[in-house]
């Protein structure tokens, strides 16, 4: 015989005991928030871009270094001689960008060449140079004359070049090698001008006193590079654009014989 279900009682124990996790379940359910909606989430926030670990002790190693080669500097002697050198050189460079209006080489292309090629200091040279002269008993008229800003070594054409010509003579040799010797060992910025009289020319290969002056001028840096000068020479021909700023206390004659000269310009830097 199958018994009815009414026949068997539950206890109320066992009831409560199932009703209990369902009720805990719907609690649950109520208690969790909504989420809110995508509008109103929190953005993350953006950290940028994340250094390696490395660079840490990068820097440091860097600050080290710094910190050392300043402590050998502050302990170093400086060189005096070597100091002045490289302020002339960066003067030099100012004034000639002042004197071209700025148009002149930027500084930062002329200063890395103050350090790579020294240049010699002029009144030294200057002392040398007379040295030289007076010893190989040279010309007396051949003058060196010390401005602020440059050296002047002024041969006299009549020395190096037969009149209305640009080709050197044999007499000239000595006075050049001379010369040649002692400049080839300079690094200073050198040019050579050429000057005449203002006499206009009568025949010969040149028809103007700016060819004649320029051309004499190449002739003395051609024998210059052959002695031992292996370098850039700039060559400038001047004619008698500079006998108006003679002396005008000195004869007329003296005047023109100065004039027609050949200029060697030495400058206190290297470029």
């Amino acid at each position: 015989m199958m018994a009815d279900e009414d026949d068997f009682e539950i206890p109320e124990e066992a009831q409560v005991k199932k009703e209990e996790p369902k009720k805990q379940e719907e609690e649950e359910v109520v208690q969790q928030p909504a989420p809110p909606p995508p509008a109103m989430q929190p953005k993350p926030k953006d950290t940028g871009p994340v250094e390696p670990p490395w660079i840490v002790s990068f820097i440091d190693t860097l600050s080290l270094l710094l910190t050392f080669f300043v402590l050998l500097f502050s302990m170093s002697t400086l060189d005096k001689a070597v100091w002045q050198e490289v302020m002339d050189s960066l003067d030099s460079a100012f004034k000639e960008a002042e004197a071209t209006g700025g148009v002149g080489r930027p500084l930062h292309e002329a200063v890395p060449e103050i350090f790579r090629r020294r240049a010699i200091n002029l009144d030294y040279l200057s002392r040398i140079l007379a040295t030289q002269i007076t010893q190989n008993e040279l010309r007396e008229d051949i003058t060196i004359q010390r401005l602020e800003d440059r050296l002047i070594i002024s041969l006299p054409s009549d020395l190096l070049f037969a009149p209305a010509r640009a080709d050197l003579k044999p007499e000239a040799r000595p006075v050049l090698v001379v010369l040649g010797g002692i400049l080839r060992n300079v690094k200073n910025r050198i040019e050579i001008y050429g000057h005449t009289d203002p006499s206009p020319l009568r025949g010969g290969e040149y028809t103007s006193n700016w060819e004649l002056s320029m051309g004499r001028a190449q002739a003395l840096a051609a024998r210059l590079y052959s002695i031992g000068l292996r370098r850039n020479i700039h060559v400038l021909g001047f004619a008698d654009a500079k006998f108006s700023i003679l002396n005008p206390q000195i004869p007329e004659y003296e005047k023109f014989a100065l004039s027609r000269r050949v200029d060697i310009v030495i400058y206190p830097y290297v470029l």
